[in-house]
């Protein structure tokens, strides 16, 4: 009996695969690939073992693998960022008009953090954050929201490739310094720019969590009559239940 020759390369069975997991739901045993895929149970099982070397999906029982946080991180990364403009919208203007100040959303890319949406009651601080700009990773609370919940050798090599201008005199400019500020984010749950790039601004951000990861973040910013320093713990308590619904509308779209 003759059959079709798999002329597939090793990279397409694997991407099969992920493929194949995503449309049972997220999860599917090996059975169940070996059906669907139409390859021979080793072949199978060779590949499943690769993906979880990867730790692009993972052993969920004996039997059964998914999708793991790697990849929904990826997926995260290389969203489409027009989608954001109808799902968003909503949530960043109620937070605008809420503290009657500038209000954003940072994004990771993997390299860089960049401004994807702003909304504002008032105009002269919008360039601040218009969309598309990049946030200082060194400076903007935008930044630091996300990147000081990634690993400090990541992190650190971020730093070390870029220029890390001093704006005023209080921008940290030394990479030990900022990777510092990193763990006081980290504790404190929030991120602040006290004059870091403009004396007469302030900023904070709060991180958003979604898919067991955080490459968002949701953030205000004014002068600092409006936004002082002592009050940024009060704000942020006030923006983490907008971050939630944030994350809870990425977990969605997956």
């Amino acid at each position: 009996m003759n059959t079709v020759e798999d002329k597939s390369t090793p990279l397409e069975r694997y991407v099969r695969v992920l493929e194949a997991i995503a449309a049972s739901g997220g999860s599917a045993t090996a059975g169940e690939l070996v059906s669907i895929l139409g390859l021979p149970r080793p072949t199978t099982h060779r590949l499943l073992k690769g993906l979880v070397d990867t730790q692009l999906i993972i052993k969920l029982s004996e039997n059964r693998y998914g999708i793991a946080d790697r990849l929904q991180r990826l997926s995260l990364l290389s969203a489409d960022d027009r989608w954001f403009e109808p799902v968003l919208r909503p949530i960043v203007m109620e937070i605008a008009q809420t503290f009657n100040m500038t209000t954003y959303v940072g994004k990771f890319n993997g390299q860089r953090v960049v401004s994807v949406m702003v909304e504002s009651p008032e105009e002269p601080w919008r360039g601040f954050v218009l969309p598309g700009r990049e946030f200082a990773p060194h400076a903007a609370a935008g930044a630091k929201a996300i990147l000081a919940f990634h690993p400090d050798n990541i992190t650190r090599g971020l730093l070390e490739q870029v220029s890390l201008p001093s704006f005023t005199a209080k921008t940290i400019c030394s990479v030990d310094g900022v990777l510092e500020e990193y763990e006081k984010v980290r504790r404190q749950r929030y991120a602040s720019c006290v004059g870091e790039i403009d004396d007469g601004m302030n900023a904070l951000a709060v991180p958003v969590l979604a898919s067991s990861q955080i490459v968002m973040s949701v953030g205000v910013t004014g002068p600092i009559s409006i936004l002082p320093e002592t009050s940024h713990q009060t704000f942020a308590e006030q923006l983490h239940p907008f971050a939630v619904r944030i994350a809870a509308l990425l977990d969605a779209r997956r």
